[in-house]
Formats: C-alpha cells, structure tokens, sequence
C-alpha cells in the first residue's frame, strides 16, 4: 500500500519529456526565426549604406567638378555658390502671410 501511494505521486507531478520536448522546439523554432530576421535587415542595412555611400563620393565628385568650373561672365567666380543650385540668385518667395489683412472698421 505505501509503494502504491508513492509511485501515484511521483508519477503525477512534474513534465514529460514530450512536453518538455516540444516547449524546446518552439523557442528553438522563434528563435531562428528572429535570428533570420536580424541577418536580414542587417545585410539591408549594410547594402543601403555602401550605396549611400556611392552616391554621396559621386555627389561629391560633381559638386568639386561644378565648384571648379568658372562661371562664364566673371572669370574665377563660382556660379550660383551660395546656393549650389541653379537659378539660386531669384527672390524667395516667403510663406508667410501678410501682416496686415483687410481691417474691419470698429463700429462692427
């Protein structure tokens, strides 16, 4: 009777190994995919930045060839230098509205 009582309460109490098993494979299984997902969006991000990279050592090539050219009516000036975009000598226009609207008179 007491061997009965013992072996009930062993059995009862704790995981099986399927259980355990199968707990295993599913963090085993998110954690590959995370895994994955990071190398992923690290390869992206590298390759965006070696051709941010690109364009920029391109970008700089043709604005020191645009800064090295002359400007055609002044010999040795830069054109449009301190804007560095053409047409860069027009009036902005502003955004802001004006400061006096049309006034209404007081008696209204």
């Amino acid at each position: 009777m007491i061997y009965r009582a013992s072996i009930h309460c062993n059995s009862s109490s704790g995981f099986i190994l399927l259980e355990v098993l199968v707990a295993m494979t599913m963090v085993m299984g998110s954690w590959m995919v995370s895994n994955h997902a990071y190398q992923k969006l690290a390869l992206n991000l590298s390759q965006q930045e070696s051709k941010r990279s690109q364009l920029r050592k391109e970008f700089d090539s043709y604005e020191m060839e645009m800064h090295s050219r002359p400007h055609p009516h002044q010999p040795g000036a830069l054109k449009d230098d301190a804007a560095r975009v053409p047409s860069g000598n027009h009036a902005l226009r502003t955004a802001v509205k004006p400061l006096v609207k049309s006034q209404r008179s007081a008696g209204k």
